[in-house]
């Protein structure tokens, strides 16, 4: 950089960022570890070895992602929120889905896969019609998985990834 080096940088934004530092001068090395480098490059930097650096900054700093905790739907002519804890499955119904909450149940104009895709990881598919959520299944037996007042079935070819799954 040419009006200000990278160990200068480093001081005026301050300890509460990560850094990667990249020099042609071994000497900086050292004094770039005072101020939370995570990984020193010395110039010329092979793409694996930079590559190698990049996935030793996102091991040490990645966190989860804060996940969405609800979605709405449109049923009945109005807006519904649901919460995703609040979900037991969702069913396919033609053009339609049928979202079975605890307490409740939305038909929606939506396609199944269109459903896998907004729900978390914790929703899996078990049949070509079936969606469950893994938090609220009490049993799975060899044909049907068992919810809080209902048995959806598992379609075979869904078999190995419930299982996968929940191991």
């Amino acid at each position: 950089m040419p009006e200000l080096t990278g160990i200068n940088f480093m001081k005026i934004v301050g300890a509460d960022q990560k850094y990667i530092l990249t020099t042609a001068y071994s000497e900086y090395a050292l004094e770039g570890y005072e101020h939370n480098v995570v990984d020193y490059l010395l110039k010329p930097v092979s793409f694996e070895r930079f590559q190698k650096s990049v996935l030793k900054a996102q091991e040490r700093f990645s966190f989860p992602q804060e996940e969405n905790t609800h979605f709405f739907v449109k049923s009945s002519g109005q807006k519904h929120r649901i919460g995703f804890h609040e979900i037991l499955y969702v069913e396919s119904i033609k053009d339609y889905v049928n979202i079975r909450t605890e307490n409740d149940e939305f038909i929606v104009l939506d396609t199944l896969k269109s459903m896998e895709n907004q729900l978390p990881e914790r929703f899996v598919r078990i049949h070509k019609s079936f969606i469950v959520n893994l938090d609220k299944v009490k049993s799975i037996g060899a044909k049907k998985v068992i919810l809080p007042d209902y048995e959806i079935p598992i379609g075979e070819s869904y078999r190995a990834g419930l299982l996968d799954r929940i191991s």
